[in-house]
């Protein structure tokens, strides 16, 4: 696929994805205007679940700011190439994602400036979007939350 495909399907997945329109960064009230309540709390660990336009949109809050953002879709089943280019262009501020090499079942990315990590499980239709400083502070915790479950 050259350049050009691949900006135009972008465009056109930012039009027909508006469950991904939560960005990094937010606060919860800013998320909560985009989804609506949460179906889901858990207050000491920070994290809100929202289902919106099929879609559940898992958010882990540090300092009020949404630190990582988990999106899957619902029933659970893979999500097209369209889908993810559509989310990780809402997440892409100024620098665009680069694939990077992935791990089998799993696809990777980030953002040029590193700002942005992201990564997709093909087992589970799962795509997880944080920073590298925020994903390294999961795994020194040895926490599941970077690891998506079945």
């Amino acid at each position: 696929m050259n350049a050009r495909t691949i900006a135009l399907i972008s465009c056109v997945s930012l039009a027909l994805t508006p469950w991904a329109q939560a960005r990094l960064g937010e606060s919860q009230e800013q998320i909560q205007k985009r989804y609506g309540k949460p179906v889901s709390v858990n207050k000491p660990q920070g994290i809100a679940v929202y289902r919106s336009d099929g879609q559940y949109v898992r958010v882990e809050f540090a300092a009020d700011k949404a630190a990582m953002m988990a999106y899957r879709k619902a029933p659970f089943e893979a999500m097209t190439d369209r889908e993810i280019a559509g989310i990780l262009a809402r997440h892409a501020g100024t620098g665009e994602w680069t694939a990077l090499p992935g791990t089998p079942g799993h696809r990777h990315w980030q953002t040029a400036d590193g700002a942005h990590i992201a990564r997709y499980s093909v087992v589970n239709g799962l795509l997880i979007i944080t920073t590298p400083a925020y994903r390294t502070r999961q795994l020194d915790r040895k926490t599941p939350n970077w690891r998506p479950s079945r």
